[in-house]
């Protein structure tokens, strides 16, 4: 069994973030240390939300840390630029004697979220250059790695896009400063594409493409990449499980999507 930090936010609806990590990281034979960088009455998908950020996130790891020593760190939603640096400074804490793992949750569709600003995307740079795998979606690793979404994203419509996504982010790992890149939700046609990036090695996952809007989906992809390799897992087979899992879990959730996955239903195929 191993310690994993989970630095995330929680939401009262949505069954995403913090409730898919913990869900997930336990079934996976996994203790968990929660530290909760904000509270969402719902998620954001439900258009009015009430938000309390935790001020206090360096305290409350440090209460954890004096009586248990993490095997593995896990960072997701971190609020604000001044969060981020506090698990940033974590981070730099345990480098070395525990796995770092950084969803580097900044924007979509070509563009940093609205309550994030280039500050705060200075701030993720630094974070993912201590971590040991980042899990960015497309637009992701384009802020992170300085390459023009716009472009890229015209050759969609080409057979081969996942391919020249591979080509155009062959050197992702030596940009922004860390192992292993796992470039998720690559839209291609009928398939769902992911990039995995381990130093010059390059490998692709694809899975059914269900066109269905879930919330919730990144945070459990990224929670099983972790929890598998924690179990001994390469990092192929590792997204391998993760891909395989939320196509399982978008599937069995009939809720409207904002609700988020009902991982209930899939756990036990873990």
């Amino acid at each position: 069994m191993s310690n994993v930090l989970i630095f995330n936010d929680i939401s009262g609806l949505g069954n995403c973030s913090m409730t898919a990590n913990v869900s997930i990281f336990t079934k996976l034979n996994n203790y968990c240390m929660p530290v909760v960088t904000s509270y969402y009455s719902c998620n954001t998908a439900f258009g009015s939300y009430t938000v309390v950020p935790n001020n206090v996130i360096s305290v409350c790891a440090q209460d954890i840390l004096s009586s248990c020593k993490p095997h593995a760190m896990y960072s997701g939603y971190c609020h604000s630029k001044e969060i981020l640096a506090e698990v940033t400074q974590v981070a730099k804490q345990l480098k070395g004697d525990a796995t770092i793992f950084v969803d580097p949750i900044l924007g979509d569709n070509g563009k940093l979220y609205g309550s994030f600003d280039s500050d705060y995307l200075q701030q993720m740079k630094e974070l993912v250059q201590l971590a040991d795998v980042i899990t960015p979606n497309l637009t992701e690793a384009c802020l992170l790695s300085g390459v023009d979404y716009k472009e890229l994203i015209s050759h969609k419509e080409q057979p081969a896009f996942l391919g020249y996504c591979g080509k155009v982010f062959a050197d992702i790992c030596s940009k922004v400063g860390c192992s292993n890149v796992v470039i998720t939700g690559i839209e291609c046609g009928a398939l769902i594409g992911n990039v995995i990036v381990e130093g010059n090695n390059i490998r692709y996952v694809t899975n059914q493409y269900h066109h269905k809007f879930v919330t919730g989906t990144g945070d459990a992809f990224s929670s099983v990449v972790c929890g598998k390799m924690l179990q001994g897992a390469s990092l192929l087979d590792a997204v391998q499980v993760a891909t395989a899992f939320v196509e399982r879990a978008i599937c069995a959730s009939n809720k409207e999507g904002r609700f988020g996955t009902e991982l209930g239903a899939v756990l036990d195929t873990l």
